[in-house]
């Protein structure tokens, strides 16, 4: 007798097989790289942030510290001592009549050197001194009687802003 065997093919249900949704384990590599780019555009925003916030607090620090100079300058003027002009990178006296009266800050490494009016207008109401850096120009002037922070390329005179 010869053996004929048939061979029948039966369909295979793909939901019940090992390539099913719920039988896999792990990620797929495009679900990983979708994953790490997330990751990646999520830390650039914030390297970005931080950045910028690293920018702002070194303008706010040479801020107040140039605002610092302001009570010893008036005390110097209403002594009768004369207010020296800073050096291009600070660290002078502030007031001709002693070490007392502070001295200028030294500026910031990100920060351009002191512009001043001349010396001999710090006597009376229309003095000024500015720095310029990190985006920001910090202006002290005799009609502000102290400092702010003002957009770069605003004027910085006596009586501005």
């Amino acid at each position: 007798m010869k053996n004929n065997k048939i061979l029948k093919f039966v369909p295979i249900n793909l939901s019940q097989s090992n390539f099913s949704k719920k039988n896999r384990k792990g990620f797929t590599l495009v679900e990983m790289l979708l994953a790490i780019a997330i990751l990646v555009v999520l830390s650039g925003a914030i390297l970005v942030s931080i950045s910028a916030q690293r920018e702002k607090a070194r303008a706010t620090r040479m801020l107040s510290e140039v605002s610092a100079v302001i009570p010893g300058l008036y005390m110097c003027l209403s002594d009768g001592g004369a207010i020296s002009s800073p050096n291009a990178m600070g660290g002078n006296i502030i007031c001709n009549l002693s070490s007392n009266y502070g001295d200028w800050p030294l500026k910031a490494d990100d920060f351009g050197n002191y512009n001043t009016s001349n010396s001999a207008s710090f006597g009376d109401d229309s003095w000024r001194f500015y720095l310029d850096g990190n985006g920001v120009r910090v202006c002290c002037n005799a009609n502000m009687s102290g400092c702010k922070n003002l957009p770069p390329g605003n004027a910085c005179t006596a009586n501005n802003p």
